[in-house]
């Protein structure tokens, strides 16, 4: 079995779910609070919510070397949760990126979007709804 996969390790009779097929996935991080799961590798980088296991983030992006750390930070102000998120890729040279994005709390898990960058040249992932209007985009950043 190949891809990201979760289950309850205390029921026994309960099979694991796939949340994703990817093969080429290498890192995997929860957020500090727990709310997100965070899936990195060379190709792209996916984001579920805990609570329901829907993928809220996906970004398509060619690196030419594998992730090797991931820190996953969260704030909360009122009801809006800002998240950061920074994968350093490492290989003859380190490049680090920097994603941010914003939910507000009662609307977690009821949002998804996909953010394509200029190097995505496929258009065979599967489509991920984005029609919430209280999602704010993610900024992201090469450092």
């Amino acid at each position: 079995m190949e891809g990201v996969f979760i289950w309850n390790p205390l029921e026994s009779e309960q099979q694991p779910r796939r949340l994703s097929e990817d093969t080429d996935l290498q890192t995997l991080a929860f957020s500090s609070d727990g709310r997100f799961l965070v899936a990195v590798g060379i190709k792209k980088l996916m984001i579920w919510s805990v609570e329901d296991w829907v993928q809220i983030y996906k970004v398509k992006r060619f690196m030419d070397f594998g992730p090797t750390k991931i820190s996953f930070f969260t704030t909360k102000s009122t009801n809006l949760y800002e998240n950061k998120l920074i994968v350093n890729y490492g290989g003859i040279t380190v490049c680090s990126i920097l994603l941010e994005f914003a939910f507000e709390e009662s609307n977690i898990s009821d949002s998804a979007i996909e953010i394509s960058t200029k190097t995505d040249d496929e258009d065979d992932d599967e489509v991920v709804d984005a029609n919430r209007e209280d999602v704010s985009p993610p900024k992201g950043s090469v450092l």
